[in-house]
């Protein structure tokens, strides 16, 4: 028997997978509805203003991340080796060790660009926060902090990019190894 009620919690994570994969223009109502279980007519139930309301809905679940394990860590009162070591784990999950695209990346193509351009760069602004403040814990200066910390960033959606293009996520786990060497030296 199919199950009859999801929690917003499972119909986002099914949304957020869809646009990861397949962008804002890419993603249709019918592979919207399959990847949550619902029927069209349910998803416009709970989402009024259709596709775009569900990408926002995504993009405040992928703010809602970087907030709790990126910028929570950082601003936590644990050791600064324990949040080097939560965050690198928490982005290397969220990117399933460089297998899985950045949701950011695929909503900033396209018509995606122009309606989610600010939500969007808000998340990197939280990125940015959370890289920076852990480089200054680790005594870097605040313009040496500052670019490692858009540095970092940089490796995250780079190596991401090629590591798929490449078919090589490695390319993901050496950019991160790296990042580390940088921050703790």
């Amino acid at each position: 028997m199919a199950k009859q009620k999801y929690s917003q919690e499972e119909i986002v994570g099914g949304l957020f997978e869809v646009f990861r994969q397949y962008g804002y223009d890419g993603a249709s109502m019918e592979i919207l509805a399959e990847s949550t279980g619902l029927r069209k007519s349910s998803l416009y139930h709970r989402f009024p203003g259709g596709k775009e309301e569900m990408a926002e809905a995504v993009l405040q679940s992928a703010a809602k991340w970087a907030r709790d394990h990126i910028v929570a860590v950082v601003n936590s009162e644990i050791p600064r080796e324990v949040k080097l070591e939560k965050i690198m784990n928490n982005i290397f999950e969220l990117y399933d060790g460089g297998t899985k695209t950045c949701i950011l990346r695929s909503m900033l193509m396209g018509t995606g660009l122009t309606r989610f351009e600010k939500a969007i760069a808000s998340i990197f602004h939280d990125l940015q926060y959370g890289f920076r403040e852990l480089a200054k814990a680790y005594g870097k200066s605040e313009t040496e902090a500052e670019m490692i910390a858009v540095d970092g960033i940089i490796k995250v959606q780079g190596s991401l990019i090629l590591g798929k293009a490449f078919g090589d996520p490695n390319l993901f786990k050496q950019q991160l190894a790296q990042y580390e060497t940088v921050i703790k030296h």
